[in-house]
């Protein structure tokens, strides 16, 4: 009969250890992320990300309809940067195409 001899195995961390850490700074990365995403209303420029079948017409009349103005172009065709006054311009660019209105330093084509 041979005798085999136990020695025990070390890991440094288990993995059921890690998951947990790994979830915390997943969620942490998500939240910073989507905490630049919202736009800084104190300002009054937005980037407005308008459906893509919208033409450069249709966008510059939802924004004058909001009661904005077109301050410059996005990285795309269908995103502007604009500039609102009224409290109640986000309700209107909705009901005219806008499917987002974001923090315009995301969006925007020339670096500050």
């Amino acid at each position: 009969m041979t005798v085999l001899e136990l020695t025990p195995q070390r890991s440094a961390l288990p993995w059921k250890a890690i998951i947990p850490i790994a979830v915390l700074v997943t969620l942490a990365c998500i939240g910073v992320f989507v905490l630049t995403l919202i736009p800084q209303s104190d300002r009054g420029q937005f980037a407005v990300v308008f459906r893509p079948d919208m033409t450069q017409e249709q966008i510059a009349t939802s924004v004058v309809r909001a009661k904005g103005e077109i301050i410059s172009d996005g990285a795309f065709e269908t995103v502007v940067v604009a500039h609102f006054d009224d409290p109640g311009f986000e309700t209107q660019l909705k009901k005219n195409g806008a499917l987002f209105i974001l923090n315009p330093s995301l969006v925007n084509r020339r670096s500050r």
